[in-house]
C-alpha cells in the first residue's frame, strides 16, 4: 500500500491516466491514502477481493480495510512512517 505525500499528489493525478492500465492488470492490492489515512485509490483487484464497490472503499480509512484483528499492527507501522513524506506500506493483508 502506498502513502504519497501532499506534494506528490498533482504529480500522481496527473499521471493516472499513465498508470491506470499498470493498476488495472496488477494482481495485488494497490490501495492509495492521504496523509490523513482517507483512502483516495484502489484497483480493480482490490475492490474484487474484498467485495467491496470503489466508492465504499473510498469511503473508509485505511485501518478499516484490515481485519478487526490486525488493525493495532497497521497502525503501529503506520504511525512509524506517518512523519515522512512517502512511504510504502507493506503488511500482511491475510
Amino acid at each position: 500500500m502506498n502513502l504519497i505525500s501532499e506534494n506528490d499528489a498533482p504529480n500522481f493525478w496527473g499521471k493516472r491516466k499513465d498508470l491506470n492500465m499498470f493498476f488495472d492488470d496488477f494482481v495485488d492490492f494497490i490501495v492509495i491514502f492521504d496523509q490523513d489515512q482517507n483512502i483516495i485509490y484502489v484497483n480493480p483487484t482490490t475492490i474484487d477481493r474484498l467485495g467491496y464497490s470503489a466508492s465504499e472503499l473510498c469511503s473508509m480509512k485505511i485501518v478499516e480495510i484490515y481485519p478487526t484483528e490486525h488493525r493495532s499492527e497497521v497502525m503501529k507501522i503506520y504511525n512509524k512512517i506517518s512523519d515522512l513524506n512517502k512511504a510504502i506500506l507493506n503488511t500482511p493483508f491475510l
